[in-house]
């Protein structure tokens, strides 16, 4: 994709994004209508650009349950399509959300990304003695509600409850390890999103702003800020770009996922600084950057956990040197 290419498929999504703002429901099929699986088909990493122009637009939608039920082989707009229930925190992404079976019943506790309005089942991982597996179970048993926590307008839905296991249907997941991983580098770019959206108001705040008769983004302890979160957003972008064209691997995907994480932190805190105390209104546009950074580093694994998972990766993978023994010379 050159240059021209890509600006011309950021405007559209940035237009689409923008129109759909008060009607996120009918985001994803706007979505492809606009040909956007053609797009991916011929440049798959073009997806990356979908979900950071999603989060620079803190828009909500049903893209993350898409990209990972395709990972796992279910068409998203077939009969055995639903929301996905994600882990939060640090609960392993790769064993799925807090579940147990007692007595013929199975409890689950875990959020939707969005609210899955009028889904009929959801779909929930669960870890098994053969790996990580997917059920489909009945919404209304459920009851999924609405999180008004700290991302208010992030669509979030919380289940939790008893279900029979009658009622519990078994899908096939055995790529679930691949649908992690390709959710986790879509967060990731979403992360990358985010982060830019709040650089660039910092940017223009700290140069309309002014104090002395001059910008304060003249000043030398902003501009090194700034400089420093943008080097972060860069350094997670290339981390998302190689991610995507290393396909859904799960060590590039929880680096870019970690990366992005630590760059949208990096940025909320920056800016909030730089911004000062109007930063802090519910006025100014910053705080809603914040809360969606923070709840999207929850999805999949958060920055800290992700880290500790790379390192013992890293430990595994490590070579221990074979040291000759030492030979004392007779003769010494």
């Amino acid at each position: 994709m050159d240059a021209d290419e890509y600006r011309l498929l950021r405007d559209s999504l940035r237009s689409l994004f923008t129109e759909y703002a008060a009607a996120p429901e009918g985001l994803s099929a706007a979505v492809r209508e606009l040909g956007w699986e053609d797009v991916v088909a011929e440049e798959p990493s073009a997806a990356s650009l979908l979900f950071e122009e999603q989060g620079r637009a803190l828009a909500v939608s049903g893209l993350l349950d898409e990209i990972v039920l395709t990972a796992v082989g279910i068409d998203p707009a077939g009969p055995d399509a639903g929301p996905v229930v994600y882990p939060l925190g640090p609960r392993s992404a790769e064993s799925g959300p807090t579940m147990a079976v007692d007595n013929g019943q199975m409890r689950l506790d875990g959020v939707l990304r969005t609210s899955g309005g009028g889904a009929e089942r959801v779909l929930v991982p669960y870890a098994t003695d053969a790996g990580t597996a997917l059920c489909s179970i009945p919404a209304a048993v459920l009851a999924p509600r609405a999180v008004g926590g700290l991302d208010r307008d992030g669509g979030w839905s919380k289940l939790s409850g008893v279900v029979a296991l009658d009622d519990v249907k078994s899908l096939p997941a055995a790529t679930w390890p691949e649908a992690v991983a390709a959710g986790r580098r879509a967060l990731a770019a979403e992360l990358v999103g985010v982060a830019r959206a709040t650089l660039d108001i910092a940017i223009t705040h700290v140069t309309d702003r002014h104090q002395f008769g001059r910008p304060i983004g003249a000043f030398q302890a902003v501009r090194f800020r700034l400089a420093e979160v943008r080097v972060a957003i860069e350094a997670a972008a290339e981390a998302v770009r190689l991610a995507y064209a290393e396909g859904p691997n799960p060590l590039a995907s929880a680096v870019a996922k970690a990366l992005a994480s630590d760059a949208a932190d990096l940025s909320v805190r920056h800016a909030a600084q730089v911004c000062g105390a109007v930063g802090s209104t519910w006025e100014f546009p910053l705080h809603r950057l914040i809360r969606r950074s923070f709840a999207l580093d929850l999805v999949l694994g958060h920055a800290e956990g992700l880290r500790t998972e790379l390192g013992r990766i890293v430990v595994r993978s490590a070579v221990t040197p074979q040291l000759d023994p030492l030979v004392l010379d007779p003769a010494s």
